[in-house]
């Protein structure tokens, strides 16, 4: 005798009316199948809906949520900054209406010492004479400070004077370009090993640019014919040009010396001159002969 084969049916039934509407028959292995599939379809409709609809934003720590931590954060700051400046403008508004205020009670001299309250940084006060003369001073005192690192890296540097037997002018102490006077015949000396970067005449005259080490620059002016050429490597103390053509009635011949580090002009004679050069004549007229 043959085993019978299981059946499942599935039907929907008016329970009102004691009608069925629909009914349908399945195998054991046809249900179980019919039930896979539609567990894999509302599975695969409830991804749908997650991934692709604003649904995905609810989730933790899933879409969008690490960018709207970061707008709200954001934000938080926001209003935290707004509610501070919020604060410091009532109080310096509440100090102003308090001075103002010509009808107030007279104050009771045992308040006297009480503290207002603080006013914000960027007052509508103007700077009082003493603050402006303290100002100036501070100015004049830092106005040779042209770079704080301009000594530091000088460190280690053997700097030369730029000719032999000259002369610094005095009131070139404090000048960005040193006027020097040479002995006639004399020609100019790199004052630093470096590299010649430009090279080029100047109405009667020649002008030499030379890069050195640690970001140092110097410039040669009012000098004679070079003695190299652009690209040229260059030694301390080597001798750059032939002799300048002297001053008309004068026996010596002059040239200017400028130094830069980094871009930021320095004073020569802070930094070359004063080790090397020491007999500095009065005026211009104190000549080598």
């Amino acid at each position: 005798m043959k085993k019978s084969k299981r059946a499942y049916k599935v039907s929907l039934e008016d329970s009102s009316r004691l009608q069925e509407i629909w009914s349908k028959t399945f195998s054991s292995r046809a249900f179980w199948f019919s039930g896979i599939a539609v567990g894999l379809a509302f599975t695969g409709l409830a991804l749908l809906l997650l991934l692709a609809t604003p649904l995905k934003k609810l989730l933790p720590d899933g879409g969008d949520a690490s960018r709207t931590r970061q707008q709200l954060s954001a934000l938080c700051s926001s209003v935290d900054s707004l509610r501070f400046s919020y604060e410091r403008n009532k109080e310096f508004y509440d100090n102003m209406m308090t001075a103002l205020d010509t009808d107030r009670p007279r104050p009771d001299s045992t308040l006297a010492g009480a503290q207002l309250k603080s006013l914000p940084v960027d007052s509508l006060l103007t700077a009082s004479p003493a603050e402006r003369r303290f100002v100036a001073r501070m100015a004049a005192s830092d106005k040779y400070n042209l770079s704080v690192l301009s000594p530091v890296a000088a460190e280690g540097l053997i700097f030369s004077p730029p000719t032999s037997g000259g002369i610094m002018l005095d009131e070139s102490q404090k000048q960005l370009m040193v006027k020097m006077i040479a002995p006639k015949g004399t020609g100019v000396c790199s004052i630093a090993d470096g590299y010649v970067i430009d090279c080029y005449p100047a109405r009667d005259s020649y002008t030499i640019i030379i890069q050195h080490p640690n970001g140092f620059l110097s410039r040669y002016t009012n000098v004679g014919m070079p003695l190299v050429r652009q690209g040229s490597r260059v030694y301390s103390g080597q001798r750059i040009t032939e002799p300048a053509r002297p001053r008309s009635g004068s026996s010596a011949n002059s040239f200017g010396v400028e130094l830069w580090h980094d871009g930021t002009p320095l004073f020569p004679a802070d930094y070359i001159f004063g080790k090397h050069i020491h007999n500095t004549p009065d005026s211009e007229n104190d000549t080598p002969a």
